[in-house]
């Protein structure tokens, strides 16, 4: 396996930041950014026959998507991504069958994890970020009101599309959402941290001072 290529994983409850810290990294480390959220939503939106069924599943069913399910299309995602360029990886995995079918998938690519890194914060924090975080439907940049989106705004300021709030950004989805979390992502960090790749970064501070941080161990 290739030692020195970065292959990451950022860990951390809703409204840790894990998603603006992951394109920061993906921006100064030259990495592929794999949100699989993001993956998803755009197959979900797509009018082909994958696309109808991720659709039914998660939008219409409420349904989440099994492990093989995901892991196959992680698998045709990976094969596009050049041999020489790092990973980083958002929001997946969530849980140990996840963690342990991914740790499978990368040795399929000579690949293996390098570092993961948590970031955890209250659960006071993730409810006062949550509430206040609006996305975009375009481009899906994610924004927190009174911070990088004026109050009230209904457009994007970075592609002009309509900006939002998601069900799941809404107190009662929250609350549910961090009961999942502490229940099944929790445990993966004694997971990672008995491989000894675990960095454990507080998620209270501002932005570029957990950036700073995080950065610290790539320098």
């Amino acid at each position: 396996m290739t030692k020195s290529l970065l292959n990451i994983i950022i860990l951390g409850p809703q409204g840790s930041g894990k998603g603006t810290q992951a394109e920061r990294l993906e921006q100064r480390l030259h990495l592929e950014h794999i949100e699989t959220g993001q993956i998803f939503r755009t197959m979900a939106g797509k009018n082909n026959a994958l696309g109808i069924k991720i659709n039914n599943l998660i939008n219409l069913k409420g349904r989440l998507l099994t492990t093989e399910f995901v892991i196959k299309i992680l698998q045709s995602y990976l094969s596009k991504v050049p041999k020489d360029k790092g990973l980083i990886f958002d929001g997946y995995p969530r849980n140990l069958t996840q963690a342990r079918a991914l740790d499978r998938l990368l040795r399929l690519f000579n690949r293996r994890l390098t570092h993961v890194i948590y970031l955890p914060i209250s659960r006071g924090t993730t409810l006062t970020r949550l509430v206040r975080r609006r996305t975009c439907r375009h481009c899906n940049r994610k924004f927190i009101l009174g911070v990088n989106l004026k109050k009230g705004a209904t457009i994007c300021p970075n592609c002009g599309g309509e900006i939002y709030q998601r069900e799941d950004d809404k107190p009662r989805a929250i609350s549910r959402r961090l009961s999942i979390y502490l229940k099944q992502t929790k445990p993966l960090i004694k997971y990672y941290k008995k491989q000894g790749i675990l960095i454990t970064i507080d998620g209270e501070p501002p932005i570029p001072v957990v950036s700073k941080n995080i950065l610290k161990y790539f320098s």
